[in-house]
């Protein structure tokens, strides 16, 4: 037998392998897609993958970390990509079946191989071991010293020994780290770079299993203006009829509200939209104001009306707001377009709750079967973003300035989204390992804009984090364009349908 289970040293291992093949066996479907989903994404991330040109890898078997997608992205990046074929020994009395890697183009080429594994087809090219740069692995169990737990029949440790050049990456979930060092046996080889959902582990040095990911709002805010931007340029004059066009309204002289506004304008400048500032001092009247309102409803050429917050206290906000066109409700803050929101219609929802949402989905974070926890149901984010984890069916803890202890709740939170205005509210002591984080929440702590948390002393906890310059913000200005642009799009469809219909009755009466 290739591996002798009878010293001690290997039935420790086998004790090991048992343990953790029952664990791994009992995964869920969700836990699997999901872990896999944010493994695949690290292992396109790694240099040693780019600069790579022969990828060995492997399928997929039960609940093994899944790849399919992976080896998809890999072929579409044009590496070359090899997955393993067992060459079986016909000699029954000795267990040395051995293992080659061959070409693929694509998953047609694949059949069913010895073990029930798809593989490679006899045609398909052979690669010599010391020409693969990058050979990923699967596990049952693996060591931060790189040693690893198979299946029990020593396909990839003969195999280790003839891949000289190869970054050698094994995969695995957080559990199948095994914190004390494994039992090597006289055929162990080891791996140079280990990949969970959480940690990326060289050697015997854990590079990076504290490392946070920047939830970027500004990358993602660019890549939504320029994609309102080409469309406002991709419309002919007679299809857009007119220029979309916002007008913000500004009641005072809050310095924040007039650079806000001032941020706002010169978006629209850059993807194309035209903007109009109204601005009021601080004394006006309400009825004043809200006739101000009612003319721009009617003006055909006016898209979208937003009202920058906060107004003085002797306005009263809800009232103002409600007298805006729903149709032209670009920052969804009416009473209508809250009732739209909680039906499930997200179209011209918050600007604020709806960058959240993308930014999680941008880079595929699961929130299915998450602890949600949300912090603050304010007007502006908050009580809209709650309403879109209803629309999802999603599972969420909401807590407020009422909730005793709220670190009950973050120390248990996979997600924690928070938008208080309470300076550092949240603390490394009130999350747990992994969270990720999304802080719309800002005040000013000597003259300097802060968050909700103290991103300093959280961030080495996390997994993912918004940062306090670049995170919620710019996507949430971008979501106004996009809400202006969508605003417009339904104004003219609603024209285009008024004047088929009257050019019907026209035809009819004729």
């Amino acid at each position: 037998m290739y591996i002798n289970y009878n010293n001690k040293k290997t039935k420790m291992k086998q004790e090991q392998r048992n343990r953790l093949l029952e664990e791994r066996n009992n995964l869920d479907t969700d836990f699997v897609s999901e872990k896999s989903k944010i493994i695949n994404i690290k292992i396109l991330e790694l240099n040693e993958l780019n600069n790579a040109r022969n990828i060995g890898i492997y399928y997929p078997k039960d609940c093994e970390v899944d790849t399919k997608e992976l080896i998809k992205k890999l072929i579409e990046n044009g590496k070359n990509v090899f997955l393993p074929k067992v060459i079986k020994n016909n000699d029954k009395d000795i267990d040395n079946d051995e293992m080659e890697f061959k070409e693929i183009k694509n998953f047609e080429e694949l059949v069913y191989g010895e073990y029930g594994i798809k593989e490679p087809s006899e045609n398909s090219r052979k690669i010599n071991a010391e020409e693969i740069d990058v050979l990923i692995m699967p596990c049952v169990g693996v060591d931060t010293k790189g040693n690893r737990i198979g299946r029990g029949k020593g396909y990839y440790d003969k195999y280790l020994e003839s891949v000289s050049k190869a970054k050698k990456i094994c995969v695995a979930y957080d559990f199948q780290i095994i914190d004390n060092e494994i039992e090597k046996e006289a055929h162990d080889k080891k791996v140079d770079i280990i990949i969970t959902e959480s940690k990326i582990i060289t050697t015997d040095e854990i590079i990076n299993s504290n490392a946070f990911k920047l939830l970027d709002g500004k990358k993602l805010a660019d890549q939504i203006n320029e994609k309102v931007k080409q469309e406002i340029n991709s419309y002919s004059n007679k299809e857009l009829i007119k220029v979309p066009k916002l007008v913000a309204i500004i009641v005072g002289e809050d310095p924040a509200s007039k650079l806000y506004v001032r941020i706002k304008g010169e978006k629209c400048k850059e993807v194309g939209i035209n903007f109009e500032k109204l601005s009021y001092s601080e004394e006006m009247d309400e009825n004043e104001l809200i006739n101000e309102i009612e003319k721009l409803n009617n003006e055909k050429e006016v898209t979208g009306i937003m009202i920058q917050l906060p107004l003085p206290k002797h306005l009263d906000k809800e009232k103002i707001i409600n007298k805006i066109s729903v149709k032209k409700d670009i920052d969804g803050l009416t009473q209508e377009n809250r009732i739209l929101l909680s039906q499930g219609d997200e179209s011209l929802a918050c600007c604020a709750p709806k960058g959240i949402m993308r930014l999680l989905d941008e880079n595929n974070i699961e929130l299915k079967g998450k602890n949600i926890v949300v912090l603050g149901k304010g007007y502006l984010v908050g009580y809209p973003f709650i309403l879109m984890l209803k629309n999802r069916n999603l599972d969420f803890t909401v807590c407020d300035c009422n909730t005793q202890n709220i670190q009950e709740f973050t120390r248990k939170a996979d997600i924690l989204i928070t938008a208080t205005g309470n300076a550092h509210l949240i603390k490394s002591n009130d999350i747990k390992e992994g969270v990720v984080i999304i802080d719309a929440g800002c005040a000013k702590v000597g003259g300097c804009v802060v968050g909700d948390v103290d991103f300093e002393d959280v961030k080495n906890k996390s997994s993912y984090i918004t940062p306090i310059i670049g995170g919620v913000g710019p996507v949430t200005v971008a979501i106004l364009m996009e809400n202006i642009l969508t605003a417009h799009k339904n104004s003219f469809i609603r024209e285009t349908k008024e004047i088929n219909e009257t050019n019907q009755r026209n035809e009819e009466d004729d």
